[in-house]
């Protein structure tokens, strides 16, 4: 930047901070740029319920890093939208931004409406999940892709996390290819990389601090307890791996019969509003027992460190930071296909990707990687080898930074 230059002032705009891949993705991008160049702040939305914690503090937003509240931008629809959409625009125009940038569906229609109001030259819309799934309800479906279609018409870029991702705005009609980037999450990969080095003995240690058994063969769930994340799909393959009768397909003989003497535990990690049906659930398929519920946990790392198998049973997602840090720990996964999984999975080689809410697929495939510590062995390295510095906060910030300065020199 020339001498005396000031920074450019931007905003991004973000609903929540809860845990997750979007908020830890906003947080690394607006710490890491360049302070010479980008002054930056944050507007973040509020959200009702006492499950919901603040992440301000647990992610570390640094002090430089001007912090707006939005309280009736809220993630589900409701009566605040107005109020919503007319203190955007005012921040907006107070703040005299020169780029937007949004993240998520509802801040990003919001937020991208506000600042097309306040004549901001430059909206960003950061796509972190799918704002219109197949999986979701159709009404909703239906609404968010005819909204996102019209917003797209003004939106000058978008940023996925996913190439998967971006395809299926570009075939809903929601924008154009020369209009999208596709930029990985940054992840601290060097803590994940380092906890999958862990010994036998340290691994044993953080088992006994749960209360699993050092012998057990463990499956980690690891993502914020909400319906999208479909938890219950994960116990009921959970049971069937067990053995409790669940339905017809129950008892297996690829999941149950044959077993190399470790017996299947289950570790969910993670906070959020789903905690108490999915504890209820446990005890309800017989396995309450075998399943450890962590809570939020800052040492994530060590989570996926102590475990086996990583499993992921999301009904949509972008791209899916956990199974970016279960090869960089080493360790195998299985997923349901959903959006980006086959991005990191590569099938009999890392993990395996099967249909969704296909339960019988993965009980099958987490029977089958209880009786084979050799094969968890294989998939584990084969998981690591493909992780490269592509995913890395660094790049990730460095990617910002650079298209931000093309836009704006555009």
């Amino acid at each position: 930047m020339p001498q005396g230059q000031r920074p450019t002032p931007i905003l991004h705009i973000i609903t929540r901070l809860a845990n997750g891949g979007a908020a830890e993705n906003t947080i690394y991008s607006v710490n890491g740029l360049d302070r010479s160049r980008w002054a930056v702040d944050v507007a973040i939305g509020g959200e009702p319920g006492a499950d919901e914690t603040d992440q301000v503090e647990k992610l570390a937003i640094a002090g430089d890093v001007t912090v707006h509240r939005i309280p009736s931008l809220v993630r589900n629809p409701g009566p605040g939208e107005v109020r919503a959409l007319s203190n955007l625009r005012r921040l907006i125009r107070t703040g005299g931004y020169r780029i937007v940038h949004t993240h998520g569906a509802k801040a990003g229609i919001l937020g991208r409406m506000a600042a097309r109001k306040e004549g901001v030259p430059v909206l960003i819309n950061g796509i972190h999940g799918h704002s219109f799934s197949p999986q979701m309800n159709p009404l909703a479906r239906v609404v968010y892709r005819s909204i996102e279609k019209r917003v797209a018409r003004y939106t000058t870029h978008f940023v996925s996390v996913g190439d998967d991702l971006r395809q299926q705005y570009l075939t809903a009609g929601v924008g154009t290819p020369e209009r999208f980037s596709v930029i990985h999450s940054g992840m601290e990969l060097d803590r994940f990389i380092a906890a999958g080095g862990m010994g036998e003995a340290r691994r044993a240690e953080i088992r006994a601090e749960l209360g699993v058994p050092a012998e057990a063969v463990v499956y980690a769930n690891i993502s914020r307890m909400e319906p999208r994340k479909g938890h219950r799909y994960f116990l009921e393959a959970a049971a069937q791996v067990v053995g409790t009768p669940t339905g017809p397909q129950a008892g297996s003989a690829s999941a149950t019969e044959v077993s190399d003497g470790r017996d299947p535990w289950f570790v969910i990690v993670g906070d959020g509003p789903e905690e108490s049906a999915l504890r209820r659930q446990a005890q309800e398929l017989g396995i309450g027992h075998r399943v450890v519920f962590t809570g939020y946990r800052g040492d994530v790392e060590n989570m996926f460190a102590m475990s086996d198998v990583v499993v992921l049973t999301s009904l949509w997602e972008g791209l899916p930071r956990v199974l970016v840090q279960a090869a960089a720990t080493g360790r195998p996964a299985i997923s349901f296909a959903c959006d980006g999984a086959g991005e990191v999975i590569e099938n009999d080689e890392n993990g395996w990707v099967v249909p969704m809410r296909d339960v019988a697929a993965v009980a099958n495939r987490m029977g089958q990687l209880r009786c084979e510590p050799e094969l968890r062995r294989h998939m584990g390295e084969a998981g690591r080898a493909k992780v490269n510095t592509s995913w890395t906060v660094e790049a990730m910030v460095e990617q910002i930074d650079q298209l931000y300065q093309r836009l704006l020199g555009r």
